[in-house]
């Protein structure tokens, strides 16, 4: 059943289910002003928030019940969840991403980063970042080893690859830039003002 989350004019996000076509309201995923980073579903339907002024992950059942999945945290913004749904957080103030196991357990993935953005996973299982202060985009290992797979962006906050092996990048700067297969590049510049953390690629590409 799909299912669609967006801002309402009270400042507060909300969880929406679309049943043959008809809306409805499943849950705020607060009850307070949020400041959000980034969402994504695991593979039972729960959703993730990164609430970036607060510290949390908020976790929101199908139901709509609401729990803090995790506190704490340090700038969270990316956010992405692998196919065992281990959940992938980045501290954009404390250049890390965390790894979460499905029940909250916290470890650390990778350090030495510089203001993380966006996450997402390549077609080998690789987390991509979107390592903003240094205008990069990073592929990490299951194991940790990380490469840069794209450079010379203008502040990218998110990224997704392509079916071609490339990669479609939102700069928060301004634009969208397309890295194909084959190395070409192409700025939307005119297109997006000022693209946020959020990227998807459908499962077409």
């Amino acid at each position: 059943m799909p299912r669609r989350i967006g801002e309402v004019p009270d400042n507060q996000f909300h969880l929406i289910r679309f049943d043959h076509r008809e809306p409805q309201h499943v849950a705020g995923v607060a009850d307070h002003e949020l400041d959000i980073g980034c969402r994504a579903f695991d593979s039972t339907g729960y959703l993730y928030v990164t609430e970036w002024s607060a510290g949390l992950v908020t976790r929101v059942s199908p139901d709509g019940e609401r729990s803090t999945f995790a506190e704490g945290l340090n700038g969270p913004s990316g956010l992405a969840i692998d196919g065992n749904d281990h959940v992938y957080v980045a501290s954009y103030s404390g250049d890390v991403v965390h790894r979460f196991t499905p029940d909250g357990e916290r470890s650390l993935f990778v350090d030495g980063l510089a203001t993380p953005a966006g996450l997402s996973f390549d077609r080998k299982g690789n987390l991509l970042i979107a390592n903003r202060r240094t205008n990069e985009i990073l592929a990490v290992t299951p194991e940790g080893g990380a490469s840069t797979v794209a450079d010379g962006l203008s502040t990218p906050v998110g990224v997704g690859q392509l079916p071609d092996g490339g990669y479609i990048i939102a700069n928060f700067n301004g634009g969208i830039t397309i890295l194909n297969g084959a190395g070409e590049r192409t700025e939307l510049n005119d297109v997006f003002a000022r693209p946020g953390v959020g990227l998807v690629i459908a499962e077409d590409g």
